[in-house]
């Protein structure tokens, strides 16, 4: 898998988990939806932003 295609799937399932949060958060009271979706999307931008900066200063094996 080229580092592309790497960060392409993990913006993939940075998606999937955000979509996940608001099917969830539809059976929930709308404030703790709403922090639920927020603190998902949230947490897949730090994720995201960490694992990337693994990978350009570690290497991406």
């Amino acid at each position: 898998m080229t580092f592309i295609e790497k960060v392409e799937q993990l913006c993939k399932d940075c998606d999937n988990f955000i979509e996940k949060a608001k099917k969830d958060a539809k059976s929930m009271p709308p404030e703790v939806g709403y922090d639920h979706v927020y603190d998902t999307t949230a947490w897949c931008n730090e994720n995201l932003k960490s694992t990337l900066l693994y990978m350009l200063t570690k290497g991406d094996e």
